[in-house]
């Protein structure tokens, strides 16, 4: 296990731009969710809890889908510089500003406040932005 979370992190670290989807990172990284989809199976996974495991499965499916479909569209990916903070904003803009103590949204509600972020949103945001800051659109700075 060890050596599998070990060339998880480095992948993760490298700073080296993927151009083709027969780069050795992404084998590795297929052959990482391999393995833990099968400890996974085991009787005795007192390392990871069964929530842990299901995390680190989709963050390597995901970043998977996510280059493979960048590539196919003559793109390029550099996986030491992808982060998730534009979704966390995403998603603290819609529980915070639209949806206030509703924990459990209906598929409609969800709907309208998901069109409400995307139209109030800035087309950019200016300077270095984390998943806290949100910038509404009397707030925009002029260029």
């Amino acid at each position: 296990m060890l050596e599998y979370t070990s060339q998880l992190i480095a992948i993760y670290n490298d700073k080296k731009v993927i151009r083709v989807k027969s780069d050795e990172r992404l084998t590795a990284l297929r052959d990482i969710l391999a393995y833990f989809t099968k400890f996974k199976s085991l009787p005795s996974k007192s390392t990871f809890t069964k929530q842990s495991l299901d995390d680190l499965q989709c963050c390597i499916q995901g970043t998977l889908e996510l280059v493979d479909r960048v590539l196919s569209r003559g793109g390029i990916v550099n996986l030491g510089f992808i982060n998730s903070d534009v979704v966390e904003n995403h998603f603290c803009q819609i529980r915070t500003l639209y949806n206030g103590a509703n924990n459990n949204p209906s598929y409609c509600t969800y709907c309208y406040m998901q069109n409400s972020v995307v139209l109030t949103q800035p087309k950019t945001l200016p300077g270095k932005r984390n998943a806290n800051t949100y910038v509404t659109p009397a707030k925009r700075p002029r260029l």
